[in-house]
């Protein structure tokens, strides 16, 4: 029994060195020896069709459209296209007088969600590239053309750019997220260089037109298209400096929502695409899903068989008992942590262990609503900063 509580507490320790840094590390090492990936074109413009998705955005979609007119991008090389979601305010008549800017609206009439009113869209799509973004993102300059640079490549098929969100705002999530958000930039760094993207940011990524797969109004395009167009043996990269800025402000539980609702989609678009788990069909790609993704949504399970069997070894052995007081500090400080961040005060030395315990539980029951059948109900645009 002993020897069992032994090998179980090792199996789970070294998986959660192998999720939080040792999937890194691999793929650092295969940085070493794979031949790098050939630098993009900083002149190469492609037409592209920048394909915005919003509902009720009245206090936002006129500054977003200025934005992305902004950009530079040769304007007979643009077109700028926003699939309303049947949206119930002054949003459509906004866009529409941006029209003699050649900006073009296309309506849904019924509030269906957001991969809904983007497949409304479609037909509409003249350029060779779909820029995908949303209207409560501004995108830093040039970050469309440093998308598009990356598709002389034709083996390019989808390039990710990247989501920040201020560290500094009211209701920031401060050094701890930072530190974590830090770690998983580096992870997508390394996978550009060597491998493929495994997730895109749905704030901001490219991909060729006629690429386009069909996606179910449940799903995302950020777990389906990498997956589809690795399948199909297209490479999808990451654009570090194409660079998507989110303003807006989430609470405790508004936060704790989306990250189910992202769990949720991501899990059940890898389902639908499930031939990608497969590494007889799709190679490395698949060790990418199963480490970046499947695997890190089983943390909360693998800490708790940590904790537990060392609990139950504690009483024989003085390493594990200081394995197991270890790990009870590390919960009270996250519970500290809890009662810091209800209160507006985030400390990293609380805060981090918080955080880290707080995200794992939210995939974990992300994954434990899906197997009961939920879906994601109807996409809802987070309130931003200032607004009710």
């Amino acid at each position: 029994m002993l020897t069992a509580l032994a090998v179980l507490f090792s199996i789970s320790v070294s998986l959660l060195f192998y999720i939080e840094l040792g999937y890194a590390l691999l793929l650092w090492l295969i940085t070493r020896f794979k031949q790098p990936v050939p630098s993009p074109l900083t002149d190469f413009e492609p037409t592209l069709t920048v394909l915005i998705a919003a509902h009720n955005e009245e206090k936002a979609i006129s500054a977003r459209l200025e934005n992305v007119l902004a950009q530079g991008y040769p304007a007979k090389k643009l077109q700028v296209i926003v699939a309303s979601d049947g949206s119930t305010d002054c949003t459509d008549e906004i866009v529409r007088s941006y029209s003699k800017w050649g900006i073009l609206l296309v309506r849904a009439e019924t509030h269906s969600g957001k991969i809904s009113a983007l497949r409304a869209a479609e037909s509409a799509i003249q350029g060779e590239v779909v820029v995908f973004s949303d209207a409560d993102s501004t995108l830093l300059p040039e970050s469309l053309q440093k998308l598009a640079r990356h598709f002389y490549n034709p083996l390019i098929g989808a390039v990710s750019g990247c989501e920040l969100r201020p560290a500094n705002n009211r209701q920031g999530k401060g050094r701890g997220e930072g530190l974590y958000n830090r770690i998983e930039t580096l992870v997508k760094r390394l996978e550009s260089k060597g491998c493929n993207q495994v997730l895109l940011h749905g704030g901001i990524f490219a991909m060729r037109r006629e690429l386009l797969p069909f996606v179910p109004d449940h799903l995302t395009h950020d777990a389906i298209v990498p997956a589809r167009l690795v399948l199909d043996g297209y490479r999808v990269a990451y654009e570090p400096e194409a660079i998507s800025l989110e303003a807006y402000e989430l609470d405790s539980r508004q936060d704790w929502h989306r990250r189910i609702r992202t769990v949720m989609q991501a899990y059940q678009s890898y389902i639908y695409v499930k031939e990608a788990l497969n590494p007889f069909r799709a190679g490395f790609f698949a060790v990418q899903i199963w480490s970046h993704r499947f695997l890190r949504w089983f943390v909360l399970p693998l800490l708790l068989i940590t904790l537990t069997s060392s609990l139950l070894l504690a009483q024989h052995s003085l390493v594990y008992l200081a394995l197991a007081g270890l790990q009870v500090l590390v919960y009270m400080a996250a519970g500290v942590g809890l009662l810091l961040d209800r209160a507006g005060k985030r400390p990293a030395i609380f805060y981090f262990p918080f955080y880290f315990t707080y995200i794992h539980t939210a995939a974990f029951f992300a994954l434990w609503l899906s197997w009961r059948g939920q879906k994601v109900s109807t996409w809802q645009p987070a309130t931003r900063s200032g607004t009710s």
